[in-house]
């Protein structure tokens, strides 16, 4: 792997990662952000908003674009920290260390490790209890994805209805909706196989919805390639918003694919992970026809 500083677009001092085959871009002057991702030399499967990347230096929050790090549940103003003072990091045996400085008034800390390898990108994010008190939250891990593509969902395994063997009487998933979510929108397919969500061909107006996903990943399609991202799916824990571990989100000019850890009671000092994993197709891999 090899790593070294660069601007991306004009923004300063990011770190550059690449393999040879996928480039990742990452913020120092701001953030924790990854800004940047896909193959070396293509598209950017990650949402640049242009306009708030020159504006760095004011003092409310803004997206940016790219993957970012929240925790859950989402609450104002707690969830929309201003995270636009430099990140500190440091470079280890081919990982990228992010140590961002505690949110001022939530008592949280968070840092990224970063790698990337054979194709695979590999983002641990880690939750920290700064403040003097216990608090429960879930890591909310949020890639805000580039315009015109749309965001594949695995449904869950179909069994039989009924009594007998290989047939069930049970539920398969939970399923959170938002109250300003129309689920007639043209945006939306709910198919057999797949929820599919796009970016465009709609109103543009927000939609958001949230699954346990027991698969594990979700696909992001953009001009015949695709982005997949990996997370744990765990039966046993308690997820935010009625029990998601992935949630999406979407409005004109941008697609959020969200993953989240389970809710956790973390004492002063106590911290929590949660892992993703990134790889990118040039195709439709076969685990999506």
């Amino acid at each position: 792997m090899i790593a070294e500083k660069c601007d991306f677009h004009g923004i300063p001092d990011c770190i550059e990662l690449s393999d040879g085959t996928i480039d990742i871009f990452i913020t120092t002057t701001f953030g924790p952000r990854i800004i940047g991702a896909g193959f070396s030399g293509g598209r950017n499967f990650m949402c640049e908003f242009a306009d708030q990347l020159a504006s760095v230096e004011k003092q409310e929050w803004q997206s940016y674009g790219g993957h970012r790090f929240w925790h859950a549940p989402e609450a104002f103003p707690r969830s929309y920290f201003a995270d636009n003072t430099p990140v500190p990091y440091s470079i280890r045996d081919d990982v990228v260390f992010l140590s961002c400085p505690e949110e001022r008034g939530n008592g949280v800390r968070k840092e990224l490790e970063i790698s990337l390898a054979g194709g695979k990108v590999r983002i641990v994010h880690r939750l920290i209890n700064t403040g003097r008190w216990e608090i429960r939250a879930a890591v909310w891990a949020l890639t805000v994805m580039a315009p015109g593509g749309k965001v594949i969902v695995p449904q869950e395994k179909f069994i039989p209805q009924g009594c007998g063997e290989g047939q069930t009487l049970l539920p398969a998933r939970a399923m959170a909706m938002w109250p300003y979510t129309d689920m007639a929108d043209p945006r939306f397919t709910w198919g057999t196989r797949f929820i599919e969500m796009r970016e465009s061909g709609g109103s543009g107006k927000p939609l958001k919805f949230g699954v346990f996903n027991s698969a594990g990943y979700v696909a992001y399609e953009l001009g015949g390639e695709y982005f997949v991202k990996r997370f744990a799916a765990k039966r046993d824990c308690e997820y935010p918003d009625f029990g998601c571990n992935c949630e999406f989100f979407t409005c004109r000019g941008m697609l959020e694919a969200e993953s989240l850890s389970p809710l956790v009671r973390l004492a002063p000092g106590g911290s929590v992970e949660h892992l993703e994993e990134w790889t990118f197709f040039r195709s439709r891999p076969g685990f999506l026809a």
